[in-house]
Order: structure tokens, then C-alpha cells, then sequence
């Protein structure tokens, strides 16, 4: 979903998901929408490459951003998730949310 944003954390991101999983190349992402200061909404294909069992053609709605990012798109943020977050943000770290398929 990262594949489509120009944001620093994006690039990181993705680097990030390329040397966790040992790949060099991710799914497919459509209908990009980046909001500024919120996050992004997209759809992507073809993750078989990240999990094997997954079908190749589905396609999953993901959702990347921060807390009223979620919020603004009906999944709320439960305490403990918003406690770790604040934890990585006290510490200097950005913290994002990802949500898949809801």
C-alpha cells in the first residue's frame, strides 16, 4: 500500500517489510489515496509473494495511518493499542496503524 506515497515513513516502511519477509518485490496497489496529516487508504493484489496461501487476485482495503485516521474510517482505536502507541511516540518513535480488511 506504501508503494504509492511519497512520504519519508513510506520508504522506511517498505524497506522495512522488504528485509522482514526476504523479498524484493510487494503486491500491487490501486486506488491510492494519501491524506495529508492522516494517513492512506488503498487496495492491493498479489501479496502470495508475503503470504503463501493467500489467493493471488483478492483484493484487500488497507488503511495506514494514525489514530484519527482509524477513527475517520469507523475502526476505533482500543486503549491498549492506544497506550502503546504513546509509549513509541514518548520515546521519539512515530507510531502508525494498519488495518486490513476492517
Amino acid at each position: 500500500a506504501e508503494s504509492g506515497s511519497e512520504h519519508p515513513l513510506a520508504l522506511a516502511i517498505q524497506n522495512e517489510c522488504k528485509q522482514h519477509f526476504n523479498i524484493d518485490r510487494m503486491g500491487q496497489c490501486a486506488e491510492f489515496k494519501a491524506t495529508w496529516g492522516y494517513g492512506l487508504s488503498a487496495t492491493v493484489t498479489g501479496i502470495d509473494c508475503l503470504v503463501p496461501q493467500s489467493d493471488p487476485i483478492r483484493c484487500y482495503k488497507v488503511l495506514i495511518g494514525n489514530r484519527e485516521w482509524m477513527v475517520r474510517n469507523n475502526l476505533p482505536v482500543v486503549n491498549e493499542i492506544d497506550r502503546a502507541m504513546s509509549t513509541h511516540e514518548r520515546d521519539g518513535h512515530t507510531a502508525v496503524l494498519i488495518a486490513i480488511d476492517g
